[in-house]
């Protein structure tokens, strides 16, 4: 999964628009709970926050559960079985794009708001490409898959 760039306490680092320069940005886990409020979902039920593998899962890969209401996110952090992810997976969809040397599956909506942030990005002499290639989206329980 893509994911907004993270700081060392879990803060997503944000650009400031003329409208909140005064305000901090805000934690990952502030927007999350509010979120998850909206779904009426508890972060325990679906991370439980006193597990550090299952912490560690959503601070790396949560951005999932903050995504628009287009985009499917997983019932849980951690899947416990395959047939869980597939069943999950198979739910969600998916589509696929090259990115680079590396072809990419995401869920449908999440991958043209991606294409279409990539887009932008090249205007501006950016880019936007998957951390560790093809690890960064849709992957099986046998290769890692943790939730997305």
């Amino acid at each position: 999964m893509i994911t907004p760039t993270m700081g060392k306490n879990s803060e997503v680092m944000t650009k400031h628009t003329a409208d909140n320069d005064s305000k901090p940005p805000a934690s990952f886990y502030e927007i999350l709970g509010k979120s998850l409020k909206k779904r009426k979902i508890k972060i325990e039920n679906l991370c439980p926050t006193s597990d550090s593998v299952a912490r560690r899962i959503l601070e790396d890969y949560g951005a999932v559960f903050i995504a628009s209401k287009k985009v499917m996110p997983p019932p849980v952090c951690i899947f416990s079985s395959e047939q869980e992810v597939t069943q999950f997976q198979e739910r969600a969809g998916y589509t696929t794009e090259r990115i680079g040397f590396d072809d990419i599956e995401l869920q449908p909506e999440a991958m043209k708001a991606l294409m279409k942030a990539r887009e932008e990005a090249q205007k501006e002499g950016q880019d936007i490409t998957p951390r560790d290639g093809a690890e960064a989206a849709r992957r099986t329980a046998g290769s890692g898959f943790h939730g997305s």
